[in-house]
């Protein structure tokens, strides 16, 4: 692409636009529905390493071109199985039952209070369906694999975390309940604003990750930009928007 821009390569340009788009057409080669990604086209090889790829790349390809088709893919993807392999802070709720898991060895283990502890791995098992677990490196369950939910989850914001070049469009429908909120880095979080849609609705949004165990969106205009917005299917959810292939291919010359 910088070839191309440099030289005013129009056939450098014409097999950059084939590439872009052979990239979409293909992309449900590696990706397997509630599952990890395949090594590319091979359905005998499932990857954790390779679904955080895929997803992490389609992300790329959307801040490239403005085509959100890509970002349809790795929102199917985070919703597949986990993104993020990253080691991070795990934060367990005391006084609930969590699952655990080491090897064949399966437990129930239930704090007596709240407490963080540190977790070097993160994985979907293959055919878990989307079903996360993070390893504990420290703690009285060191060792052991915990499933994550809203009751154990990682801190921060850079879990399944994805940002947008250009805001996506996300809508609710008429009759939903739209509820904002400030997550801090503890994944707690503070409702700020409320409203039940007397209409469909659209907003913007530049980001989104996992926070306090559930799928977010950022919001970016409207009565709740700047606050975090539960993801669901039947609830707020990025909808398709699509340029023309002239106002992809110019995006990605600006890259």
């Amino acid at each position: 692409m910088r070839y191309a821009e440099f030289a005013q390569d129009q056939r450098a340009y014409e097999l950059v636009r084939g590439a872009i788009y052979t990239s979409l057409f293909n992309a449900d080669l590696c990706r397997k529905p509630a599952g990890l990604s395949y090594y590319y086209k091979d359905e005998t090889h499932q990857s954790n390493v390779y679904h955080a790829v895929h997803a992490k790349l389609y992300n790329r390809l959307y801040n490239m071109t403005q085509y959100d088709d890509f970002a349809k893919v790795t929102d199917r993807m985070v919703r597949d199985a986990c993104p993020g392999r990253e080691a991070g802070t795990l934060r367990v709720t005391g006084g609930r039952p969590h699952r655990l898991r080491k090897g064949s060895s399966t437990a129930v283990w239930k704090p007596t209070s709240t407490l963080e502890v540190s977790s070097s791995a993160r994985d979907t098992l293959t055919g878990a369906n989307g079903v996360v677990w993070s390893l504990m490196s420290s703690g009285p369950r060191s060792g052991w694999h915990i499933e994550e939910s809203p009751d154990a989850y990682r801190t921060g914001y850079a879990t399944d975390r994805f940002d947008y070049r250009w805001d996506r469009r996300a809508v609710i429908g008429k009759g939903a309940l739209l509820v904002g909120y400030e997550i801090n880095e503890a994944g707690v979080r503070k409702e700020r604003r409320r409203a039940r849609m007397t209409r469909d609705s659209a907003f913007l949004a530049d980001a989104r990750a996992n926070l306090g165990g559930r799928q977010y969106i950022r919001a970016t205009s409207g009565q709740f930009a700047g606050l975090w917005i539960p993801e669901e299917v039947r609830g707020a959810h990025f909808t398709s928007h699509r340029p023309s292939s002239r106002a992809s291919l110019s995006a990605a010359r600006q890259r």
